[in-house]
Parts: structure tokens; C-alpha cells; sequence
């Protein structure tokens, strides 16, 4: 199940990421992650069993894969502003 912030948390990494003048995550960025994760039937099968992960919310949620980890975008406004992590 993947972990929600709270409001306040939330509040305080988007005022964080302001003050550093991040930019938002290039569209290309999430699309090889995704894409990535989608050509990992492996990962996909422990995200399943282990995590209770299907399929719906991994497209949903354009959640990728690095090789090691899942990464799970986070939009604002339509647009990612940056990414959470866990490792599987």
C-alpha cells in the first residue's frame, strides 16, 4: 500500500522544494521510469503478492522503476514535482 503524507508534511516539502527553486520533473523522466517498471513482469509479480499492488494503480499513478527501486511521481497541477521512493 503506498504511504500518503499528511497535509502538514506535505505543506512543509512543497515549501522546501520552493526554496530550492526545483523545477518541475521533466515528463521524459516519468516516461522511461514508467515505461521501465511496465517491462519488469518480475517486479510487477512482487508488487502484487508482496505489496497488493496491481495493475490499475501502477498506470493510474504512473509509478516507475529505477532497477532497484519504485518510484512514485507526485502532481500538482498536472504537472510531477518530484518523487517519492520505496525499496521492493
Amino acid at each position: 500500500m503506498l504511504c500518503r503524507m499528511r497535509r502538514r508534511e506535505y505543506a512543509a516539502v512543497k515549501e522546501r522544494y520552493a526554496e530550492l527553486n526545483i523545477l518541475a520533473v521533466a515528463e521524459g523522466e516519468i516516461s522511461v521510469c514508467e515505461r521501465a517498471l511496465l517491462d519488469k513482469p518480475k517486479v510487477l509479480d512482487v508488487l502484487a503478492k508482496k505489496r497488493g499492488l496491481l495493475m490499475e494503480p501502477v498506470r493510474k499513478y504512473r509509478l516507475g522503476w529505477d532497477g532497484k527501486r519504485l518510484w512514485i511521481p507526485v502532481f500538482e497541477k498536472g504537472k510531477c514535482v518530484m518523487f517519492g521512493n520505496m525499496i521492493c
